[in-house]
């Protein structure tokens, strides 16, 4: 996948290509890490990774970055 790794393989950050655009979701109640990266087609680490999480924990109304657009051609 794309994103950057380091020591013992964890995620690090992501950092976007040049013309890629963040798409944005805003949790709501009873959200997880977990559900979201099923409905959005990402891993949680990826979704960690897109926003600098430390940990899992996120929060109701909090924006997530869930994905890019795919940089124009």
């Amino acid at each position: 996948r794309d994103v950057n790794t380091g020591v013992n393989n964890q995620v690090v950050a992501y950092r976007p290509k040049p013309g890629e655009k963040p798409k944005k979701h805003i949790v709501e109640p009873k959200e997880t890490l977990f559900a979201l990266s099923k409905k959005y087609g990402k891993t949680v680490e990826e979704l960690k990774a897109y926003n600098g999480l430390p940990n899992d924990q996120i929060s109701i109304g909090q924006e997530l970055i869930v994905g890019y657009t795919a940089a124009p051609a």
